[in-house]
Order: C-alpha cells, then sequence, then structure tokens
C-alpha cells in the first residue's frame, strides 16, 4: 500500500503547475505569405539575401552524393543543380566539375558542359578521366561546329 501512494506522490511532484489563463499567450498567427504568379513582383517586396559560400568540403561532398542519385535515376537538371552547389562549396573539386559536365551534357547544354569539362582538366590534367574528358571536349566541339 505504501508503494502506490509514493508512486502517485512523485507522479504528481513532476506534473508543472498549470498557468493561470492571464499569463498564457495569445496563439500567433503562422507567417505565411501568398504570392500570385500572376502578377509581377513589386520593387517594394524584400529581396532574399545573395547565398554565401565558402569552402566547405563536407557539403561539396553530400551535394556529389546527391547528385549521383540524381544521376542514377536520369535526372539531370536536378543532378546538374548539385553539382553546381557542389563547385560553389568547393571549386578545387575536380570530381564535382566532371559530374557537372557530365549531366549538363545530358541537358543538351553543350557550352556549360565544355567550361565544366575544361575546368576538370584544369584542376586535374593527368587524372584517371583526363583522356575522357579531353574526347567528350572534341566530340562536343565538334558538335557545335555542326
Amino acid at each position: 500500500m505504501f508503494v502506490p501512494v509514493l508512486l502517485l506522490f512523485v507522479l504528481l511532484q513532476d506534473k508543472p503547475a498549470a498557468k493561470p489563463e492571464a499569463q498564457q499567450k495569445p496563439a500567433q498567427k503562422p507567417d505565411v505569405v501568398v504570392v500570385d504568379p500572376t502578377v509581377p513582383p513589386s520593387q517594394e517586396q524584400e529581396q532574399a539575401p545573395p547565398k554565401e559560400y565558402f569552402l566547405d568540403v563536407v557539403k561539396a561532398e553530400k551535394e556529389i552524393e546527391v547528385g549521383n542519385f540524381h544521376m542514377k535515376r536520369h535526372n539531370w537538371n536536378a543532378a546538374a543543380t548539385r553539382f553546381e552547389e557542389a563547385t560553389r562549396w568547393n571549386p578545387k573539386s575536380a570530381e564535382a566539375w566532371l559530374r557537372l559536365g557530365e549531366a549538363r551534357e545530358k541537358t543538351g547544354e553543350t557550352t556549360k558542359a565544355l567550361e565544366a569539362y575544361r575546368k576538370y582538366l584544369e584542376l586535374l590534367p593527368h587524372g584517371k578521366k583526363a583522356r575522357d574528358v579531353q574526347k567528350a571536349i572534341s566530340r562536343l566541339e565538334r558538335d557545335l561546329k555542326q
């Protein structure tokens, strides 16, 4: 009999005291902004500040990982966006530039693919994929001339 009473006493001690109604905060409205896409934005609306990038190898690797996920699913635009983000977080990531070139080539953006491939060769001129990238650059340049 003593144990249940003691247990009840402990449970009641842990329970916070109820606040009086006068001290409770009124419910706040959520910050939701409804934008009509048919109306051009006015100059009065605030623009989001541009995203600041700094060297972050971990974020770059994560973006490459997600980009590879999209590449496997043939979602070229999403992959290209992720690889581009990776190049912003780590501009010296040769893998990010290579994968960006591959994704841009798949989307048909030949000039952007060439830029990415050239940047890869600038960073890693004797890498494992350098010969393949040279061939891709030659092929894309030939396609542009036609």
